[in-house]
């Protein structure tokens, strides 16, 4: 999750009411937007959230003393396939590959040529979905 702060808003900053809300998922390396956090104009804030379980929808909110509203992020349950993400995708993680294919529900699939990831590291498609 990256919030960055516009300069539409008019503000020099904008203030967390509360910590982030949070549902099936958790702060990688602890929370950072916390209550009472300043965000400053212009200023990028990134937070890493991990799924406690991919069959399980997330949610995350954020409210503002400001009064500006944010829509909550909803990211439905993986079906293990991610069929609407087209062929040729690149996803930056900061997750190891192992731990990437168990977060995309896929790390079970040890026949390269039956999962739809693989890793930017020179690891052989010619045999998977992927070529395909």
């Amino acid at each position: 999750m990256n919030f960055s702060k516009t300069s539409a808003v008019g503000m020099p900053h904008i203030t967390l009411e509360n910590d982030a809300n949070y549902v099936g998922c958790y702060p990688v390396n602890g929370l950072i937007l916390n209550g009472g956090k300043q965000i400053k104009n212009g200023q990028s804030i990134t937070q890493y959230f991990q799924r406690k379980d991919i069959n399980e929808t997330v949610s995350i909110s954020l409210d503002f003393k400001e009064g500006i509203t944010v829509d909550p992020i909803t990211i439905g349950a993986s079906s293990g396939s991610n069929n609407n993400i087209p062929i040729g995708t690149i996803v930056a993680s900061p997750l190891e590959p192992s731990k990437f294919l168990i977060q995309n529900g896929t790390a079970n699939i040890s026949d390269i040529s039956k999962n739809i990831w693989a890793p930017c590291d020179g690891t052989s498609v010619s045999n998977s979905r992927c070529r395909n």
